[in-house]
């Protein structure tokens, strides 16, 4: 797999983890979210994806804190609309 062998480029990891979570393999994702996201700190569309991931697998407490880190301003709006 490319992101064995490139494991440093965040964009093979993302690639990746959204053929995963397209998948219904949400759980098999999440450490590849995560190295996306340590990867490309700034990249709001991975970190929200890694926010979904979070609430999916229970820990909303988790998924708050990317979504804040995004705009301290902000949380997610009730409902699960992001």
């Amino acid at each position: 797999m490319a992101v064995d062998l490139q494991p440093w480029k965040g964009s093979l990891h993302w690639k990746l983890a959204e053929s995963l979570i397209a998948a219904a393999r949400t759980e098999e994702a999440l450490p590849h979210l995560e190295a996306a996201a340590r990867l490309a700190p700034d990249d709001e569309e991975v970190r929200n994806a890694l926010a979904s991931a979070y609430e999916g697998m229970g820990h909303p407490d988790w998924a708050q804190a990317l979504y804040r880190e995004s705009d301290p301003r902000k949380t997610k709006p009730p409902g699960g609309a992001r």
